[in-house]
């Protein structure tokens, strides 16, 4: 087995509340014409306008009706679910999009169990991406030299577990389901996962679109997913490094992950996003720059803590190059690499200070005269605010951090 085998699909539910047929086939001629080996199913009255659109040897197409679908015996129940639901009026999440948008998984194992192509993986790619922003010609030809072994989707906007279990009939975002990919064995995984899910929510009344249920089943099992990160319109073009949608990735991942206390998806966002940052790609606002490297610094210290010095150590490198940059780190107190100096004191290796427990005001003032800022994460601060707001350090009581412990006062 060797290389990736893109999987999509248009069945057309002609239902005049989501985008028509000449749409979708604007748009969609443009994944057509990617060489690369392709499964697409369609219904019958559609493929003879796809046919002419993807003359290639190595596509294989599959007929098929909404009503041929599994789930399609759960409609008058998806009905009966959302009787009395104002979100639904007018909404082109119907009864049908549903069924239709969560049989994702089922076409993309039916592709794997098929596998005309002898492909070791496969990647599942809504047939309108190309009507997203940031789509591009050879941007999927990129990917597919490159998809990975887990099931992979881009994870927009973080949720909470407890979150995640409260709301299974809202619309809320998460991971989004236009791309999604892995080799044989993690999509069937992530399959029974899902097809049980999809069941025990309809069964009990609730569920609402195929993404809140991969945002749960990632939520319980995230060893069987590497997440990506970006936003809709960045699905494809962040899937090997993210390049755009980079604010959004900082303000509905990042900092939500993190105060979370799920610092291990925050840190690899943050890893991704610096990565790129390195080549040019990612582009945030000197604001952002000082939020990111908070952020980056909190997660490393639980994940990886021998990057906390490197990543003080870039900041300082931003910093020389910004007079802007400086500006706002001096006047912004509420971030904790505003102690710079401090902290690269503590954590080099080579400097064998360490303070724990209480630290008394004389040591706090022997530091301020020293030329540190100081920060305070105790309870018992053993010294007035007022002293320390004039001499310019920063007091945080560790009561005010939330998710945050740390070993050492910083």
């Amino acid at each position: 087995m060797s290389g990736a085998t893109i999987v999509s699909c248009f069945i057309n539910l002609n239902d005049k509340v989501n985008k028509s047929l000449d749409w979708y086939i604007s748009k969609g001629k443009e994944l057509l014409n990617v060489d690369a080996n392709m499964i697409f199913y369609v219904d019958e009255m559609t493929y003879p306008l796809i046919k002419p659109l993807r003359n290639r040897e190595n596509t294989h197409f599959i007929l098929m009706n909404l009503q041929d679908l599994p789930f399609y015996k759960y409609k008058d129940t998806i009905t009966k679910n959302r009787i009395g639901k104002s979100m639904y009026i007018s909404s082109r999440n119907t009864p049908d999009y549903f069924i239709l948008v969560a049989s994702k998984l089922e076409m993309l194992k039916r592709a794997a169990v098929l596998n005309p192509f002898d492909s070791s993986h496969f990647i599942w790619i809504d047939f309108g991406i190309f009507g997203q922003q940031y789509t591009q010609k050879g941007m999927i030809e990129e990917v597919l030299c490159g998809v990975r072994d887990k099931f992979s989707c881009c994870y927009i906007h973080y949720r909470p577990k407890s979150f995640i279990k409260s709301y299974h009939q809202m619309d809320y975002c998460g991971i989004a389901a236009g791309v999604l990919s892995g080799n044989i064995k993690y999509i069937t995984e992530v399959y029974n996962l899902f097809k049980n899910k999809f069941i025990e929510l309809v069964s009990s009344g609730k569920g609402h679109s195929e993404e809140q249920i991969l945002t749960e089943i990632q939520c319980d099992n995230p060893d069987l997913f590497e997440v990506y990160y970006g936003d809709y319109c960045s699905i494809i073009s962040n899937y090997v490094i993210p390049k755009h949608s980079i604010s959004s990735i900082l303000k509905n991942f990042i900092i939500n992950a993190r105060a979370d206390a799920n610092n291990f998806l925050a840190y690899s966002a943050c890893k991704q996003v610096d990565y790129s940052m390195s080549q040019g790609h990612a582009k945030l606002s000197n604001e952002e720059k000082i939020t990111f490297y908070d952020e980056y610094f909190i997660t490393a210290w639980y994940v990886s803590r021998q990057d906390c010095l490197k990543i003080i150590h870039q900041l300082n490198d931003e910093m020389a190059k910004s007079e802007e940059l400086c500006k706002l780190f001096s006047e912004k107190l509420d971030h904790l690499t505003n102690n710079l100096d401090f902290i690269i004191h503590l954590l080099d290796p080579k400097k064998n200070v360490k303070v724990t427990g209480s630290i008394s005001e004389d040591k706090i003032r022997e530091l301020i005269s020293e030329g540190y800022r100081v920060f305070l994460y105790t309870e018992d601060v053993a010294i007035s605010e007022k002293y320390l707001l004039i001499n310019n350090p920063i007091v945080r009581p560790n009561t005010k951090i939330k998710n945050i412990e740390y070993d050492l006062i910083l």
